[in-house]
């Protein structure tokens, strides 16, 4: 409620009970669906409809609790059953959207995570249109609603966190002279959730009738959050001073780099907002504030430039994936903020005024983006199946550096529909080969199950010493081995690592070499170990004439009961300069 407006005590008591039965039956009907998931029943049989069930469950109570005292009864009915509809369709689409798999009855976390955010934004939307009765209400309501029921819900969450830690402490309490009743009633399904939702919402109610100390609570947070605006504007800034100096690869190299630039970006964002609030206070901000505002609003524009040129960049390498399309959606509401903020910064006025307007439009953004998104408007899982796909077709992307089984497993069912249609493929120099590799994936129930690598003949297998020949009952194919493309060949060295004058053969595959033996008494070849770090010159050198040589293990393993335990040095230098004496773990070289 608003300050604005006082309810009588009547007013308030039929808010709270109405608040206290909406929770109340929000938890039997959570139990409820629990229930059906643990016997199997329906509508946990139909995995769309228990979906959206427990989506719509989950998240049209609080907009009910939210909206009692805030919104007239018309528009509280029609916000709650469209709320409802929409968390009721994403999450019906997520669980549709994914494989084929009778045990997934809930979307994926992204899905609840984005739908939350579109529920809060549109009912912040709403709500001050509804007070001051016209579609575009003023930017100090928009500002005062959105913020104090962000703060009344994270009291709402933390009252009812701290509920659970109370009754789990009296456990423990009654757990230490023996009486364990309690710690058994409170752990039964049909009391947690029904107590839940009722704590909830009366935390809710007793943060809405003090809402006075719920607002001072969120100015007090503000003001804090305010001051961290100049110490983060400083990191910003300093950071764009480097760049140019450091250069873009080591961000790069780096990993997740436009991730972490998005989140600073959300960040500086925030912190703007703290310090010019609802842009009415009676006093003006202090003047270090407002330069730091106007200084971070301009340091967006590159920090934006910066995180879209990187992701543009790993979509130009390796073409989209769900991931990329929503990290790309976040650099255009990112760019969008940048671009008002710095015009906000440098228009003359009133400081920062027209970032009013670009929260507002920000918001407009965010929830068409998340509506095209998670419905089949624009599913990012869709469009990066046909980008992938096409540049397999066009041959941007050879058939054994293209993820088969993003399509079997990342992608759902459009990623399977298309792996189905590459069975048939039959266009191009590697028709054939697509068309093989799609058909082993497709038959795989686990991601990377047998088909990490395509198993390399024999002919590609170049030995040493030179004049040298693999044993005649050496595997024809080795499925362990990835030689990359043909023509490239792998490197297989004759050893005797047993000094028995038998032969074993050591595979090359990048830096590790892998020993296959025949064990005694075994009727066939098989990889009993590896050796790593093989890239040095010498060292290669070395093998390939047939000069490397046995060294007995400095420590030895241990027999303990019937296990072997095997030794382990915690370090192994990978730097070609260091000499086998420098290493204090390395064996003595012997000959043998």
């Amino acid at each position: 409620m608003s300050d604005g407006e006082v309810p009588s005590g009547g007013a308030t008591s039929r808010i709270g009970a109405a608040r206290l039965a909406i929770g109340l039956l929000q938890g039997l009907a959570l139990y409820g669906l629990h229930r059906a998931s643990d016997l199997k029943a329906w509508p946990a049989t139909d995995g769309p409809l228990f979906a959206a069930l427990v989506l719509a469950g989950a998240f049209t109570p609080p907009i009910l609790l939210a909206g009692l005292g805030e919104l007239r009864r018309a528009t509280l009915i029609l916000w709650t059953l469209a709320a409802a509809a929409f968390a009721a369709a994403l999450a019906a689409h997520g669980v549709a959207s994914g494989l084929p798999d009778p045990v997934r009855i809930l979307p994926n976390p992204p899905v609840i995570l984005f739908t939350a955010a579109a529920l809060f934004i549109a009912h912040h939307l709403i709500v001050p249109a509804d007070k001051e009765r016209r579609l575009w209400a003023s930017y100090p309501s928009r500002f005062d609603v959105a913020w104090l029921s962000g703060a009344q819900l994270g009291l709402a969450i933390a009252f009812t966190g701290a509920f659970w830690i109370l009754l789990v402490l009296g456990a423990v309490l009654f757990n230490l002279i023996g009486i364990k009743g309690f710690a058994t009633f409170i752990a039964h399904d049909w009391f947690y959730f029904p107590v839940t939702g009722l704590v909830f919402a009366a935390a809710v109610h007793l943060a809405d009738i003090r809402v006075g100390l719920t607002r001072g609570l969120r100015t007090v947070g503000l003001t804090l959050l305010s001051w961290l605006l100049p110490v983060m504007m400083l990191i910003a800034v300093a950071f764009l001073i480097a760049l140019p100096f450091t250069g873009l690869g080591p961000l790069w190299r780096a990993g997740a780099a436009t991730g972490v630039l998005l989140a600073s970006i959300a960040a500086l964002i925030v912190l703007i907002n703290a310090a010019y609030q609802d842009g009415a206070q009676e006093l003006p901000a202090p003047v270090v504030l407002r330069w730091a505002a106007r200084i971070t609003a301009l340091a967006l524009i590159p920090l934006t430039g910066v995180a879209a040129w990187g992701l543009g960049l790993r979509i130009g390498e390796h073409g989209l994936t769900p991931q990329r399309i929503i990290a790309a959606a976040c650099v255009a509401v990112a760019a969008s903020y940048a671009l008002g903020y710095a015009y906000a910064a440098v228009r003359p006025g009133r400081w920062m005024r027209r970032l009013e307007a670009t929260n507002v439009f920000a918001a407009v953004i965010i929830l068409a983006l998340i509506l095209a998104f998670f419905t089949p408007i624009a599913d990012p899982s869709r469009i990066a199946v046909a980008d992938q796909v096409g540049r397999l077709e066009r041959g941007e992307v050879t058939p054994a550096k293209f993820d088969f089984e993003f399509l079997r497993f990342n992608s759902g069912r459009y990623g399977l529909a298309a792996l189905k249609r590459l069975t048939t493929f039959g266009t191009g120099p590697n028709a054939a080969l697509i068309a093989q590799r799609a058909a082993v994936v497709l038959k795989q129930k686990y991601a990377y199950e047998a088909f990490a690598a395509p198993q390399v003949p024999l002919a590609r297998i170049t030995v040493y010493p030179v004049g040298s020949a693999l044993p005649a009952d050496f595997p024809r194919v080795l499925p362990d081995v990835n030689c990359g493309e043909a023509p490239a060949t792998c490197e297989a060295y004759l050893v005797d690592l047993r000094g028995d004058a038998s032969t074993q053969v050591l595979v090359r595959q990048g830096a590790i070499l892998l020993a296959y033996a025949k064990p005694p008494g075994a009727d066939a070849w098989s990889v009993v170990g590896q050796f790593n770090n093989a890239v040095c010159p010498q060292a290669l050198a070395a093998l390939r004439s047939g000069a490397a040589r046995r060294a007995p293990p400095q420590w030895s393993d241990l027999i303990a009961g019937e296990r072997r335990l095997v030794f382990q040095p915690p370090w192994e230098s990978s730097s070609c300069a260091d000499q086998i004496t420098a290493n204090p773990r390395a064996a003595p070289a012997q000959k043998r």
